[in-house]
């Protein structure tokens, strides 16, 4: 007689089935001859042939003939001399070894019956668990060991030992153990008691009992930890960590069931470092003390250390559902404290470095975290917000002439992909941080110094909104020319301000910047400057205003000259009165340091070997002179080097800057030299060396109070003749900010005044 059946997917368990599921075969006379197979893909395959014979009523004889079968691409095979069989009420398994390969192989021996005497061992050799793929678990290792069963049939016994090597948990290596139970007829339990050692030393063991009769709390374990890996625990919180390096130590007692465990224990974490992907940040700490409850981990007041060793009280609970839906209430108290460390390619919205004090909330589940900050920040702190992409049009400059009423910029809405992160941050911004606007990659920068509080919030989605008012106190914009061939610093003037009511893109800005230089004033007074005096260079400011929307602005210049007399001035700004003459002589100036004669009004009368020689000569200055601070970090150097023309002198200058004192005493000077003065020039301006100075020292600890001096050179023209070369000068200055005048009663006198009258407005 022939036999076939089969289905689709035979299922064995909600996790286990079998694919393509066949069953055939054929009796004849007292031996059924079968063959099983299935067939789930080409990693998980089975082809089962074998046969069972009925010598007599009370025998049955069963024998696999040559089966093979795959799972997870490794082959498994079945000894030839396998024999299984059953005599009135007892099982007989003289051999069965199933194999893979030369190396591993799981054998059978013995009998099972209602004897005390029959006995039934299980050989485990090298078993690669990887292959074997436990329960759907990630585990990896190599297991070797014995168990043996006693009279299953009337008062079942069993022992066991299990020896584990290179065993890997969640892709963690967790190193070595052992783990010996037995049978206790008593109870009725199972008992056991596990030992492992990580790279050799003891750091968990396992010691009590499972009751399998039992419905409920058939637990009852203690556990202890001594240096366990914490990396064991990463793979939980991947959405936040990649790096959880470290060890655990203490003590825990499990109860209640596998399915629904109750632990209640004490440890101790030490953290090597734990890495916060979003904010690039590692930190570590000496010791976190946790409580664990049942469905709960209570963190006690510990203290997490960043990168500096800066300190921050960490408080907190992590909550489960049986290790599934994790949710964290985290509360972070911080003291100068690295939170943010991230480059333009890892977030292209913001980034920079940040060190803070103040508070952080830290909650909800791990893939949708909300993170609530009221922070200020400290020194050494660099935000930047990249805005070169903020523009539909070529941006080889940031500022961008066209005709008046006309769109320069259009900025698109941003978006970071987060999984679900949430921010909102108070952010008190002080002078000790740094803020950067950055236009291109060619170097076009606004970087300042200011104070003023921003509220910063980003939703589950990426959408970023900013609110607030940031007033400068210093700071500098580095204006690109020409693709970056020419770029002049201009340095921001105190008072200027950025306010962002929403998109960080669309912010309103009114800013002054002012590009200092020297050069000569002949172009206004050809014809009239008989002795010469003009010729010499003179400081000269060129300001540029900036206003309007953050990356449309409206853009005006003006040029200052702060050392000249009255009747100078006067006729220098009769000639820049007229808007076109003024732009011609500030880009004639930006780009070969001099003036033109207004008559003409244009860049023409500048020769391209004056242009061309005062181009090299600027950017052969900064060259060398970002060589120089690369040499030695200890102080600052800066080289500008003045090519002569026939109005102007050559002119060397060196300034230098270090801080002494731990950055109590600021140093600045400037040395030079000019020479191929005209000789008219030289009679009533003999000196052809400059030597400038200017310090301050810190008389308290936060350097609101401060002891200046100063040596200043005169500039004597025919109208302004000074008897010494240096004006001297020195005093004290003291600096507070303040939002109401309330506010600054007490940080005065220590206490509010009563009398005071209350404003709106930023005051210093």
């Amino acid at each position: 007689m022939v036999f076939r059946s089969g289905c689709d997917t035979l299922f064995l368990s909600d996790s286990l089935y079998a694919a393509g599921f066949k069953f055939n075969g054929n009796i004849n006379r007292d031996t059924v001859h079968y063959t099983i197979a299935w067939n789930d893909d080409s990693a998980n395959f089975a082809n089962i042939p074998g046969y069972v014979g009925f010598p007599n009523k009370s025998k049955i004889v069963f024998k696999f003939q040559h089966p093979v079968i795959s799972m997870v691409d490794s082959i498994w095979k079945v000894n030839n001399e396998n024999l299984i069989v059953y005599d009135s009420s007892r099982w007989e398994i003289k051999s069965f070894v199933i194999s893979h390969g030369s190396q591993s192989s799981i054998s059978l021996l013995g009998a099972v019956s209602d004897r005390d005497t029959d006995k039934l061992t299980i050989n485990l050799h090298n078993i690669d668990l990887a292959s074997m793929k436990l329960g759907g678990s990630d585990l990896e290792g190599e297991l070797n060991g014995t168990a043996s069963f006693f009279d299953l049939f009337s008062h079942p016994y069993f022992t066991s030992a299990l020896d584990f090597s290179h065993l890997v948990f969640n892709k963690r290596y967790m190193g070595d153990g052992s783990i010996e139970s037995s049978w206790d007829t008593l109870s009725q339990s199972i008992l056991v008691d596990g030992h492992f050692l990580y790279h050799g030393a003891p750091v968990l063991y396992v010691k009590g009992k499972y009751t399998p009769g039992s419905n409920a709390n058939n637990l009852n374990m203690d556990i202890g930890l001594s240096g366990f890996p914490t990396s064991v625990f990463q793979p939980y919180l991947q959405d936040v960590s990649s790096i959880l390096d470290g060890s655990i130590t203490g003590q825990a007692h499990i109860s209640g069931t596998p399915a629904k465990p109750v632990i209640y224990g004490n440890v101790t974490a030490t953290l090597d470092r734990m890495k916060f992907d979003y904010l690039n940040t590692s930190y570590h700490s000496t010791g976190i003390t946790i409580a664990i409850m049942p469905d709960t981990f209570k963190i006690l007041p510990s203290i997490l250390l960043d990168e500096r060793n800066d300190k921050a009280t960490l408080t907190g609970i992590f909550t489960h559902h049986n290790f599934k839906d994790l949710q964290m209430d985290f509360n972070l108290d911080a003291t100068n404290f690295l939170c943010l460390n991230t480059n333009e390619n890892q977030n292209s919205v913001y980034f920079g470095k940040a060190y803070v004090t103040g508070n952080m909330q830290i909650y909800g589940l791990l893939d949708a975290l909300h993170i609530d900050a009221n922070i200020t920040t400290d020194k050494n702190t660099v935000f930047t917000i990249p805005l070169e992409n903020a523009s539909g049009v070529d941006q080889s400059s940031y500022i961008q002439f066209s005709n008046k009423g006309k769109s320069k910029h259009t900025a698109p809405v941003y978006k970071v992909t987060l999984g679900g992160l949430q921010l909102d941050f108070t952010v008190h911004v002080n002078s000790d941080a740094t803020c950067r606007l950055l236009f291109s990659n060619k170097g076009e920068v606004l970087e300042g110094h200011g104070y003023g509080t921003i509220l910063f919030s980003m939703d589950n989605i990426g959408d970023i909104n900013m609110g607030g008012n940031y007033t400068l106190t210093g700071g500098y914009y580095n204006f690109i020319l020409q693709n970056g061939i020419i770029n002049k610093k201009f340095i921001l003037q105190p008072g200027g301000t950025i306010s962002w009511n929403g998109d960080p893109y669309n912010a309103d800005i009114n800013l002054t910047s002012t590009y200092s230089t020297s050069t000569s004033l002949e172009p206004f007074f050809q014809g009239f400057d008989p002795t010469g005096v003009y010729l010499r260079r003179f400081p000269v400011d060129c300001d540029l205003d900036l206003s309007g929307k953050l990356t449309s602005p409206d853009i005006t210049f003006k040029i200052e000259l702060p050392t000249v007399d009255n009747y100078t001035r006067q006729i220098v700004e009769s000639y820049l009165s007229n808007g076109d003459a003024l732009t011609t002589e500030v880009f004639t100036l930006l780009i070969i340091n001099s003036f033109v004669p207004p008559v003409g009004a244009g860049v023409e009368n500048a020769t391209g070997s004056e242009f061309g020689v005062a181009t090299s000569a600027e950017v052969l200055s900064n060259q060398f002179s970002n060589w120089l601070n690369n040499i030695n970090k200890n102080f600052n150097v800066g080289l500008d080097y003045q090519p002569g023309t026939p109005l102007n002198p050559t002119e060397v200058k060196v300034a230098l800057n270090k801080d002494f004192l731990n950055g109590k005493l600021v140093v600045n000077t400037d040395i030079g030299t000019m020479s191929g003065i005209p000789t008219a020039a030289q009679s009533t301006n003999p000196n052809t060396s400059l030597i400038e100075f200017n310090g301050e020292y810190k008389l308290s600890k936060n350097g609101k109070l401060k002891i200046k001096a100063f040596n200043k050179a005169n500039d004597n023209t025919a109208l302004n003749i000074v008897n010494a070369p240096y004006t001297q000068g020195a005093g004290l200055s003291y600096k507070e900010t303040f939002n109401t005048w309330n506010e600054f009663w007490h940080k005065i006198f220590g206490k509010k005044s009563k009398t005071a009258t209350s404003t709106d407005s930023n005051s210093e």
